[in-house]
C-alpha cells in the first residue's frame, strides 16, 4: 500500500491483512505500478517530475524517469510496452516508452483527471 502522507510503502498479505514487510521511499508517493513483464516496480510523487524505477526484491531505486509533473495514475501498454502516465498539474495523459524512456505522446485530458484503463494493459 502506498499513501501520500506516510514515508513508507507497505506489503501486505491480501488473504490475513498482516503487514509483511515496509520499505523507507520518502513522502508523496500517489500512483505505483508493477510491471510483471520486466519484474520493475514504476512509482509517482504528487509533488515530483520524475518516475521512480525499483528492483522489487530489495525495494532499492535503479533509475528515473522525468515527466512534465506529479503523477496521478499510471498504466502499461502490453502491445507498446509504453508507461501511461496521468499528469494531474498539467491535465494531461503522458505515454512514455519504456526502453527509450521518453516522452513519446501527450494528450490534453482536461480537469481533475484521475484514472485510465487500456484494452490488453498489463
Amino acid at each position: 500500500t502506498i499513501q501520500d502522507l506516510s514515508s513508507y510503502i507497505r506489503l501486505v498479505n491480501p488473504f490475513s491483512l498482516a503487514l509483511i514487510q515496509r520499505y523507507r521511499v520518502g513522502l508523496g508517493m500517489s500512483t505505483i505500478k508493477v510491471d510483471t513483464l520486466n519484474n520493475l516496480i514504476y512509482t509517482g510523487r504528487s509533488h515530483s517530475g520524475e518516475v521512480e524505477v525499483y528492483e522489487p526484491t530489495t525495494f532499492m531505486p535503479i533509475s528515473t524517469i522525468p515527466t512534465d509533473g506529479a503523477s496521478r495514475y499510471m498504466t502499461i501498454d502490453n502491445e507498446l510496452n509504453n508507461l501511461y502516465v496521468i499528469n494531474g498539474d498539467k491535465k494531461r495523459l503522458e505515454v512514455i516508452n519504456l526502453v527509450t524512456r521518453e516522452i513519446v505522446a501527450e494528450f490534453d485530458v482536461g480537469e481533475g483527471p484521475f484514472w485510465l484503463s487500456l484494452m490488453g494493459e498489463r
